[in-house]
């Protein structure tokens, strides 16, 4: 079967399985992780149930045979820490096969092994404005989109010192909108057993969450045009102070 690309999947339930060529109720599935193909399957006579647990291997590209675990994780790799809390042996003895994997750290070997992403200040401000446009749960996902844009942004590209500063600001919007959706909750309960009216909804008692939201795009607009780290700190925590 064909390698599934693995800019498709964003979760384990975008892993495309088919019947096993060769097993009985069983199910396979393989996905191009750049420097090998990486193989999943499960089901009868094989290492793991297919549903919960899975048993993988890697094929080497040009000779189209397996290869061993570690030619292709490598300990020190961001976001393998937990998996290589379990498995290290199982790789550093030159296994070519790991059985009963689950879910979780399948999508830790797939994550780590995607293209770097280049986040620049500007595509975040860009989120920024794309969710004070929003209301609600939206709102809501759109910071934490955010958050997430910062937390993968490469250190070449915007520094540990701005990425830590901003994402303080991030947080306490985030937990801002969250102390406002509880809020708005409480609210349309109480309304609902004293009237029939219409309910309050979000647009009415979040308006400074929409401030704050643009005005972190506004500061991070003026950051693009920063040089200096110190002028940096000094323009976040003068915002940070208005939240």
């Amino acid at each position: 079967m064909d390698a599934q690309n693995i800019n498709e999947i964003n979760s384990f339930e975008d892993i495309i399985f088919k019947p096993h060529t060769e097993k009985d109720n069983a199910v396979m599935s393989r996905v191009d992780v750049g420097d090998a193909i990486l193989s999943v399957v499960g089901g009868e006579s094989l290492y793991g149930d297919g549903t919960t647990s899975f048993e993988i291997a890697f094929i080497d590209k040009d000779e189209d045979r397996l290869t061993t675990l570690d030619k292709v994780l490598k300990e020190n790799t961001k976001g393998l820490e937990e998996f290589f809390g379990k498995y290290s042996n199982n790789i550093n003895q030159g296994d070519e096969v790991l059985g009963y994997v689950n879910k979780k750290d399948i999508m830790s070997i797939i994550n780590s092994k995607r293209p770097p992403i280049i986040i620049t200040l500007e595509e975040i401000s860009k989120n920024l404005v794309d969710s004070a446009m929003k209301s609600g749960e939206d709102r809501l996902k759109g910071l934490e989109a955010s958050k997430e844009l910062l937390e993968n942004a490469d250190e070449d590209i915007i520094s540990k010192n701005e990425k830590e500063i901003i994402e303080v600001i991030l947080i306490d919007l985030i937990k801002q909108e969250k102390g406002i959706k509880k809020q708005t909750k409480k609210v349309k309960t109480e309304k609902a057993k004293t009237t029939k009216a219409k309910s309050v909804d979000v647009e009415d008692i979040n308006i400074e969450s929409v401030e704050d939201i643009c005005a972190l795009n506004t500061l991070l607009d003026d950051v693009i045009e920063v040089d200096d780290v110190a002028e940096l700190n000094e323009l976040l925590d003068c915002e940070l102070g208005k939240l």
